[in-house]
């Protein structure tokens, strides 16, 4: 007769510009002196996830600590094959954290050409560049200036994975921050593009849809921490624990040409 109990303990962390659940679970199956732990990701992009093992008569196939990569919309990934070392009780605790993309990727296109955030025959001033002095201190991403109710278009094909569009309080500090809305879009070198400070119910796309280069994904606003109506662009690659932002180049003018767009400086779409 086996001589065990069973305790686990689970502690979900998730560490994105803007905190939101992600829909990522893990659960066990028993074997012969031991289990086994799994994971599925519901999510319609890969997310790597954090196990932080506490094991009493237990060793793990995988090690302690290990971080495990989740390709999109997967179930019963294992993570790792838990076994006794010697007869009597034996048991486990974890905790986990886990953030969208892939960790190890450091590598993406640094070559693509993203399309300008706004319609064709538009005109808009970039107030706030790469490192700028006023928000962008150590992050590489771009303010335009935009009225309220623009039209904001997708810079480039991907999936959405993120919308928050419920807020609507905004104020100058980083206080509310919290209360930014904002959609997210994954592409297909990893990457992920955040649209920042749209309207409230301004979201025009949905967790999953597939998103092509130009649709209409949203409605600037003025929304969370922000000085005046415009729209915070930024692309990333994420990790557990963070996100390193990148410079991106943009088709400028007819579109024959791509360039870094620099602050103070506006630009016309003609394509």
């Amino acid at each position: 007769m086996k001589n065990y109990f069973f305790l686990i303990t689970l502690c979900i962390y998730c560490f994105n510009s803007h905190a939101q659940k992600i829909n990522v679970k893990t659960h066990d199956k028993s074997i012969k002196n031991g289990y086994i732990i799994y994971a599925d990701n519901n999510e319609p992009c890969p997310v790597s996830i954090k196990l932080d093992l506490n094991l009493k008569n237990l060793k793990s196939s995988k090690g302690n600590n290990k971080i495990f990569l989740l390709p999109a919309k997967t179930k019963n990934v294992e993570l790792t094959i838990l076994k006794s070392i010697k007869n009597g009780k034996y048991n486990y605790s974890y905790k986990t954290k886990y953030n969208y993309g892939n960790h190890f990727q450091d590598t993406y296109n640094a070559d693509y050409e993203y399309s300008l955030p706004f319609e064709k025959g538009s005109t808009e001033k970039v107030s706030q560049g790469y490192n700028g002095s006023s928000t962008h201190l150590n992050q590489n991403a771009l303010d335009f200036d935009m009225k309220d109710g623009t039209n904001i278009l997708a810079a480039r094909d991907g999936i959405v994975i993120r919308v928050i569009d419920q807020n609507k309080k905004s104020c100058h500090s980083k206080d509310c921050q919290k209360y930014n809305n904002f959609v997210t879009i994954y592409h297909d070198d990893g990457t992920f593009a955040e649209y920042t400070h749209i309207q409230q119910d301004g979201s025009l796309v949905k967790i999953g849809d597939k998103i092509k280069v130009g649709d209409i994904i949203a409605k600037s606003g003025d929304v969370g921490w922000s000085s005046g109506p415009h729209l915070h662009f930024v692309v990333y690659l994420q990790q557990i624990g963070g996100s390193k932002t990148l410079k991106t180049k943009f088709k400028v003018g007819d579109g024959r040409k791509s360039e870094y767009l620099l602050e103070k400086k506006s630009y016309k779409k003609d394509y």
